[in-house]
Formats: C-alpha cells, structure tokens, sequence
C-alpha cells in the first residue's frame, strides 16, 4: 500500500457502526482504506516507525500485512481511538511506562500526518471540545449563545441562578461522564436549578457545573457539518415530560429533517472552521419566537442515530468529505 495518494485512514476501534458504515461507502468505490486500531499498540499487530529530518517528520505504519505513509494520505478521519490495551499482558510494574512510551508515539504519528489531510486533527479536536470556548467562538460567528456561568463557586452560582428570570436556570456537567454509587450507575444529564436549598455548597465545590439561563424551546435541533455540506433534524423534545429538559433522556423521541434560515447555516458553517475542523456536531435550540439559539458542539460527535431516524446522508456526506480532501 506503500506509495500509493488514495489511502483514507480512518483511526478507530473495532466496534465502530460509524466507521463500518462510511469504509462500506469508499469499498463501493473501490477507495482503498486502512483502518488503524490504536488499543492494538504496541502489544498487537500494529507497528509504528517515524523518521524526523529538515524536510519534516514521515511515519510508516503497519498491521494486518498493509502498509502506509503518513505522506501518501489522501485523507485521514480521528473518529473514535481508544488507547493502548495492555492490561493482562504486562507485569503491573510496566504498564504506566508502556502505556506512556505509547501515547508519546501516536502523538508523534498525528503530527507526521499533513494538517490538511486532516478532517480534524487530533490537536484541533482537543481544543474544540471546550466547551466554554465554543460559546465564544459561536457569538463571534454569529449564533446566540445562552446567558452562561461555569463556577464551582457556591456564592457565585446562587448570583447567578438568582438573577435568572424566574429565578431558575439550567445546570448540566462540563463532559458526560457516568458515576457509579450505592444507589447503581448515573449519567448527569441536564437539569433545571429553581430551589436554591436544594443544593449544597459542598456539592457545587465539589464540582464544577455549567449554569445557563432556562430556554423555553419550540424543537431542539442536532446539526451536522460535513465538509461545505450541513444537515439538521428537529427532534420534538417539547411532547414528553421525560425530554423537555434532556432529548438523552428518550431515545425514540421523534426527528424529521429541519430547513436552518441561510444566515443562521452561515453562522454555523463559520462557528465549525473557526476551530480548523471541517465536520461536528452541534445541539441548537429553536425558541417559541422564532430565534435559533446555540448551546454546544461535539467535535467528533455520533451522527448515525440522525441518520437512521431522520433519513439525512450523513454516510455519504462523510465519504465525500474523506474524497474531497
């Protein structure tokens, strides 16, 4: 495979539906893929070799009897790596400095790969993935954003939630993360802060939470950018009790394709390549008066659950995007 401009890599784990799909999509076209499994590194199949001289950093990589060069890339897609697996197959004493000579080694490896090759680099997805810096890129690109405060301040979150009108605003964690206590496992999902004794100023020290003004919604929107392509599907959140608070908390709730005003596409198509990406997924609120709100964007976000349940391409967009790298 050695020497050959077409090669896609798609970097990836083995249970991948997104992943199975689009690679089906470039087969079709008799696109040539490698799919490289990060977690079988160093101690499965997978080998990594990086040359550095004046002229740049080349990487070769090798498994499952294929080769390629991080210079012969067409196009390459970071969707969904897991790290090294090396539990049960080091003594306990060298899996930190395995583990660490590892993730040094990809890191060297994403850099050897040309940044335009890149549908989002590993780098630019990092910084995408801040959730309070996307809210500023989003004003400047001209999406409302939601009056917001990240604290773990106690006094500061009581001011906040105070001056919200109402007297209540939404609360919801930085990154999705489940918890596991005595009462079984929990996912923090979105919820509305309109008793100030119910919370704790332990609890709000102990972790520090995203506190927004409460949106009345019409339908809440999940738009996916490929490339110069966007497509958006309304989800109906407002019908059910269980999902006017988190569209998570359903997931049968009912979608169908929705047309975005051209200024409001516009602004979304610069939020996206304002962090040097060129696809993700973003939730938006349409309120009862018309106007389109932004609340956060999912750089390597999951978008087949839209396909499926709203009829958009998205698979085809993302083959496209991968060709017309």
């Amino acid at each position: 495979m050695t020497g050959s401009p077409d090669v896609v890599l798609v970097v990836t784990e083995p249970m991948d539906p997104h992943a199975d799909q689009v690679i089906r999509k470039l087969n079709d076209l008799e696109v040539p893929v490698f799919r490289l499994h990060t977690e079988e590194f160093p101690l499965g199949d997978v080998r990594v070799s990086l040359r550095p001289s004046a002229d740049g950093l080349v990487g070769d990589v090798s498994a499952g009897g294929r080769t390629f060069r991080t210079t012969d890339l067409r196009a390459a897609w970071y969707r969904r790596p897991r790290p090294p697996w090396l539990r049960g197959t080091l003594p306990a004493g060298m899996v930190r400095f395995v583990s660490t000579q590892a993730r040094a080694t990809l890191a060297a490896l994403w850099q050897a790969i040309p940044e335009n090759r890149w549908v989002a680099s590993p780098a630019a997805l990092l910084r995408a993935d801040v959730k309070a810096l996307q809210l500023v890129h989003a004003a400047r690109a001209g999406l409302a954003i939601p009056d917001t405060l990240i604290t773990n301040d106690p006094a500061r979150a009581r001011g906040f939630r105070a001056g919200q009108a109402g007297g209540c605003c939404a609360a919801k964690a930085l990154q999705v993360e489940v918890t596991n206590s005595a009462d079984g496992y929990r996912t923090p999902f979105t919820a509305v802060w309109a008793d100030d004794a119910i919370a704790e100023d332990r609890s709000i020290e102990m972790s520090p939470t995203i506190y927004q003004e409460y949106l009345e919604k019409l339908v809440e929107l999940r738009c996916v950018v490929m490339g110069d392509e966007i497509y958006c599907a309304e989800m109906d959140t407002q019908s059910r009790p269980a999902t006017r608070l988190d569209s998570r908390l359903d997931p049968d709730i009912p979608m169908r394709p929705h047309r975005l005003p051209p200024e409001v596409e516009a602004a979304v198509a610069r939020l996206v390549a304002s962090f040097g990406i060129r696809t993700a997924s973003m939730d938006l609120v349409l309120r009862p008066d018309g106007r389109y709100v932004f609340l956060d964007l999912n750089p390597n976000g999951q978008w087949l659950w839209i396909e499926e349940r709203a009829g958009l391409p998205l698979s085809d967009a993302m083959a496209r995007l991968l060709l017309a790298a």
